[in-house]
């Protein structure tokens, strides 16, 4: 009978191999103290422990290389508690998040997963845009800085559509996007004369992009123009421009000499 139930319980052990320490932590582990500190990712265990480790006491921990503690955490630890039970264990050993990717360009080690505190990356545009904001960034952390990067994310851009022009157009089309250095050419209307430089280009002052300068002006072309005005005394002939605003002016004068007999 002995055998049989020897032979049971090894049957067990063999199914549930853990079996035998829960055994032990229930039925001879005195309440009050704990086994096996648990694992943190990335980091390693800088307390030496026995076997039996009582009640408050703290295993520390370290983190591996190019790993840094979150803000708040000056050193990792955890502590074995009254009910045998450890102390909860966050994962406080981080790195830097993977650098975003941006619109019309690209960082180095692109396709990297992992991003050690002290490590850097640099952003690159394609060609004919333009990047705002700093090229290289670093991850860092400190005592109050959970991994991160040093600075935001710069953008890769262009210039937005050109100004308008009253009375022309550009050779911009309908894109609404431009690249660094393009340049658009105005033209104006029939009969109308563009005033101020016709061809403007995208440019950037170091932080935006912008074009070069306002669009010109379509402005009517000066011509000149006979007026016959009858008056009282006969015919009066003036010469102007077109559109010069004298010339109302000067048909009001005769309008009201004449009617006072003064032509």
């Amino acid at each position: 009978m002995n055998s049989l139930v020897q032979s049971s319980r090894l049957r067990m052990l063999g199914r549930f191999p853990n079996l035998n320490l829960c055994l032990y932590i229930l039925h001879v582990l005195p309440l009050g103290y704990c086994v096996d500190p648990p694992d943190i990712p990335n980091a390693v265990r800088k307390t030496n422990v026995g076997t039996l480790i009582p009640a408050g006491m703290v295993i520390k921990y370290g983190c591996h290389p190019g790993y840094e503690m979150i803000a708040g955490i000056s050193q990792g630890h955890v502590t074995c508690l009254e009910n045998s039970t450890w102390s909860s264990a966050p994962n406080f050993c981080q790195i830097c998040a993977q650098p975003l990717n941006i619109s019309h360009g690209q960082y180095n080690d692109w396709g990297k997963r992992v991003f050690f505190v002290g490590s850097s990356v640099t952003y690159k545009c394609d060609r004919g845009y333009s990047l705002v904001g700093k090229a290289s960034i670093q991850c860092i952390a400190g005592d109050e800085v959970t991994p991160t990067w040093s600075e935001p994310t710069p953008q890769c851009e262009a210039c937005g559509r050109p100004p308008t022009l009253m009375n022309g157009l550009h050779n911009g089309g309908m894109k609404e996007y431009f690249p660094y250095e393009s340049q658009v050419t105005y033209s104006c209307g029939d009969s109308l004369s563009l005033i101020g430089e016709s061809s403007i280009y995208c440019t950037t002052d170091g932080v935006n992009m912008m074009w070069s300068g306002p669009a010109p002006q379509c402005k009517g072309k000066s011509f000149p123009m006979t007026l016959n005005y009858k008056g009282p005394h006969g015919i009066v002939s003036t010469i102007g421009a077109a559109g010069f605003p004298c010339m109302q002016e000067m048909l009001n004068m005769y309008s009201l000499a004449g009617a006072s007999g003064d032509l």
